[in-house]
């Protein structure tokens, strides 16, 4: 086998692995169809083993989740003001920026690389209109429906994260709990 044993078990098993492992082999691990290779013998494993785990919590996909949880909070927050503020005479309906929907939007069009740098930004709503006497534009309907909405992506997000971190246990453990 030329030095490369899969593993497919448990941290303990791979530790019995690694003390029955001679210097210089290396070990082939799958998890999800990623293969990677620790040296043990020159003592880089557990720096490798590091960026392994690191590389596994930053795929496309879950950063781009994260940034997606990062912008639910943020628009939450603005309707939660919004609704706070329904009877402040002047108030003006706050959502996130046109501006940075744009910049999102594009970001995850071309693969998400520069999603990092990317922080969601709130503004004025110029497209709510005035219905009230008072000057107020927050509609109560329109903030909870809004709301609502953005609860069910909050959810969807969050399953989508929690199946990623089950499927990542189950990799590294070798069994679902």
């Amino acid at each position: 086998m030329s030095g490369r044993v899969p593993v497919f078990a448990s941290p303990s098993s791979i530790l019995a692995l690694k003390a029955a492992e001679t210097r210089g082999r290396q070990i082939f691990s799958s998890a999800g169809g990623a293969c990677w290779t620790v040296d043990w013998g020159n003592g880089t494993g557990a720096a490798e083993s590091g960026r392994v785990i690191e590389s596994l919590f930053s795929t496309p996909n879950l950063e781009a989740t994260k940034k997606m949880l990062e912008v639910a909070v943020a628009r939450h927050e603005a309707l939660a003001g919004n609704i706070a503020n329904i009877e402040t005479p002047g108030y003006k309906r706050v959502d996130l920026s046109k501006s940075f929907a744009t910049q999102l939007k594009a970001e995850l069009a071309r693969g998400g690389e520069g999603l990092a740098k990317l922080k969601p930004v709130l503004a004025p709503d110029d497209s709510a209109t005035v219905r009230r006497s008072d000057g107020n534009t927050v509609q109560i309907d329109q903030e909870l429906l809004e709301m609502a909405g953005n609860t069910t992506n909050v959810e969807v997000l969050t399953q989508f994260v929690s199946g990623s971190l089950r499927q990542l246990r189950t990799a590294v453990l070798g069994r679902n709990l």
